[in-house]
């Protein structure tokens, strides 16, 4: 089974447990593996360098796409979040009036560019920690530690989060059931304007 370290309570821990398995993690591996759980993504090599460089960061917010990749927009006003900007490639709107990216690398915003060119691997995010690359004042390595973007200018430590709380599965399946129920993935981020 794959270590993961980082994450003391998982929520649907069995789900969990099969994403580490599609990612190939061999048997008695102590490589951490990425929390992203999104179809098509299990196998995302970028995220689990990331978590191995950052082994705390497993589950949260920065686990995702987002960390790379920036919010598009086209014209007229349509204003898509990172993972439908990217998407844009492979499964193009026909309702978009300017281009659509035309390369991932189109889709990266200046950490996910740095990370890139210096490496692609877990060691370039030691070689990029003390670089600022969104300009906001503060190093790379101290906004991930501190839980924000560091591919984002309006992201950076000292900012509130919005409260989570994190349930067991057997605390879920102890509420009170009801015709709809709705569960958010904590590490979802929609930037402003993109719902």
């Amino acid at each position: 089974m794959c270590h993961v370290r980082g994450v003391s309570r998982l929520v649907f821990a069995g789900v969990m447990a099969a994403v580490a398995l599609l990612s190939g993690c061999p048997l008695g591996s102590t490589e951490v593996v990425s929390s992203r759980a999104y179809s098509g993504h299990e196998n995302d090599q970028d995220a689990n360098n990331f978590v191995n460089a950052y082994p705390s960061m497993v589950g949260t917010r920065l686990d995702d796409c987002q960390l790379c990749h920036k919010v598009g927009a086209t014209l007229p006003k349509t204003l898509y979040n990172s993972c439908s900007y990217c998407h844009l490639i492979p499964f193009p709107d026909p309702g978009n009036y300017s281009p659509a990216p035309a390369s991932y690398s189109e889709t990266l915003n200046q950490f996910g560019l740095d990370y890139l060119n210096h490496g692609r691997d877990v060691a370039a995010f030691g070689k990029i920690a003390a670089i600022d690359s969104d300009q906001d004042g503060v190093a790379n390595d101290t906004e991930i530690k501190a839980g924000r973007f560091p591919g984002s200018g309006s992201s950076w430590p000292g900012q509130p989060l919005a409260p989570t709380i994190t349930l067991t599965l057997n605390q879920v399946k102890a509420m009170t059931q009801h015709p709809e129920f709705l569960l958010l993935n904590a590490s979802c981020w929609c930037p402003r304007g993109s719902i």
